[in-house]
């Protein structure tokens, strides 16, 4: 009896260790599933803010620019403070992203603990569901990253202050081709590039979510 009894305490003790681990990890999930939302929806209610301040900006400075009294100074102003809204814009949407990412990995990793593998990977249908795309056959393997095109438009409108900056000023820059040729051409160049930097992978994907 007392034998028995040995050998049973040890075998108790680790499965209640195992049960309290067990638990931890369950914790440790439902957190990391919590702060990732929490990124996820302060991600998008910066760029909400943010969008907001852009817009009445642009606002402002057409409204003033198509007054007969444009003051130039009062333009550069406004110029000045799209400029550091949209800067402050694609840095937060970095800062964003990096700390999306960081609770990403924590996600997968409790996924793996307590389910023994993550949901991105249990889940093998995704080939199935981007079947689901309108645009035909070829444009079901394109998957896009919604954050990373959010940081690519902020970035252009940094780039659109900076060139209205040189446009507002009479005279910073010479008129060798009309606005309404290479505004267009310079919009299509940054738009592709901004699709081949914003196009992910869907296997990639399916290990690691990018949102």
């Amino acid at each position: 009896m007392e034998r028995s009894a040995v050998k049973t305490r040890p075998l108790f003790r680790r499965k209640i260790m195992s049960e309290k681990q067990d638990e931890r990890n369950r914790r440790a999930l439902d957190i990391a599933l919590d702060t990732r939302k929490f990124e996820i929806s302060l991600f998008w209610q910066r760029s909400l803010f943010f969008w907001g301040f852009n817009s009445a900006a642009f606002a402002a400075y057409g409204s003033l620019y198509k007054s007969r009294k444009s003051d130039i100074d009062l333009l550069v102003a406004i110029i000045c403070v799209g400029f550091v809204i949209s800067v402050v814009w694609t840095l937060g949407n970095r800062g964003s992203r990096y700390w999306h990412q960081v609770w990403e990995n924590k996600l997968n990793k409790c996924e793996e603990a307590v389910l023994g593998g993550s949901v991105t990977e249990l889940t093998k249908d995704y080939w199935s569901i981007t079947r689901t795309h309108f645009l035909g056959s070829w444009f079901h393997r394109l998957h896009f990253s919604v954050s990373r095109l959010t940081i690519a438009l902020s970035d252009f409108f940094v780039l659109v202050w900076v060139v209205l900056f040189f446009y507002t000023i009479p005279g910073s820059v010479p008129r060798f081709c009309d606005s309404w040729v290479w505004m267009p051409i310079a919009t299509l160049i940054y738009v592709a590039y901004m699709v081949r930097e914003t196009l992910t992978d869907p296997k990639c994907q399916a290990r690691t979510p990018d949102v």
